[in-house]
């Protein structure tokens, strides 16, 4: 309730199973920051997914990123599915890899 009055974005990481918060944001844009400096700063990912609700346009720029950096990845983009994406609403953006070892 307190993240909708104010109009806080919850980040979240999932690591061996489990959900932790990553922090929050107030907006969007903040938010595409954090994903970009997680992405870059992962080491070793030999696989990954750009998940999105409704923001096709902004998950093909954030795949774009994740290709500068790490090359040898081809993201894919994938849209997210309904039971999900109605917890998470519209703008939903999700980056998700695997890292070697």
């Amino acid at each position: 309730m307190a993240e909708k009055l104010l109009g806080l974005k919850p980040l979240l990481t999932l690591r061996n199973g489990q959900i932790k918060p990553a922090g929050f944001v107030r907006k969007h844009e903040n938010g595409i920051d954090k994903l970009h400096n997680l992405i870059s700063s992962a080491s070793a990912i030999v696989d990954m997914a750009i998940v999105h609700g409704t923001l096709k346009e902004e998950a093909e720029e954030l795949a774009g990123y994740a290709r500068k950096v790490h090359p040898r990845v081809i993201p894919r983009v994938v849209r997210l599915g309904p039971a999900i994406g109605a917890h998470g609403g519209p703008k939903t953006l999700i980056a998700v890899f695997n890292q070697a070892g």
